[in-house]
């Protein structure tokens, strides 16, 4: 009984849930998929689904280490020695996350608008501060060279057209 009541096992459990119902259910009903893709790993079902996997596995890895942790009688946890609390309390974790998911939203509505590079660069920036980075340097150079980069893989290299919205100027 001991073993429902933690909470790695049931984080790793939802992770493999939420995987699973992206990869199986939510890709398959939502990404339209062309009649004749030459090279797969420009489909537009590849990555989603490469990130839906890779969720399940970390998700069972989390559970499964869990799972050991606590037979063994915690023998097998990770020990935190860092002093900064990894422990957040309820409310400022439930803000956290509804911050987060707030910031993906604006971006949604944002991408056509401001265009994916300029957007996702913003959106890096946000959700980095809402995670407690503080290396500003760090993150706006990652949120500057990153979609960049992005950019011109997606239309130079695979041929994908993206949302340029304002930035179509800059091109």
């Amino acid at each position: 009984m001991y073993l429902l009541h933690n909470s790695h096992i049931r984080v790793g459990a939802s992770l493999v849930l939420l995987g699973a119902i992206w990869t199986f259910f939510m890709l398959p009903s939502g990404v339209v998929l062309p009649a004749r893709v030459s090279i797969p790993t420009v489909a537009p079902d590849f990555w989603p689904t490469i990130c839906g996997y890779t969720l399940m596995v970390l998700g069972a890895a989390i559970a499964v280490r869990a799972w050991f942790g606590s037979k063994s009688g915690g023998q097998n946890d990770v020990q935190i020695t860092d002093t900064w609390d990894m422990d957040l309390p309820l409310r400022e974790a439930a803000t956290r996350v509804g911050a987060a998911g707030a910031i993906i939203l604006a971006y949604t509505l944002v991408i056509e608008t401001l265009g994916m590079p300029l957007a996702s660069s913003l959106a890096f920036i946000a959700l980095s501060f809402l995670a407690g980075e503080r290396r500003y340097v760090l993150v706006i150079s990652v949120s500057l060279f990153l979609p960049i980069i992005l950019f011109l893989f997606f239309t130079r290299a695979a041929s994908v057209p993206i949302p340029l919205g304002i930035t179509e100027a800059l091109v």
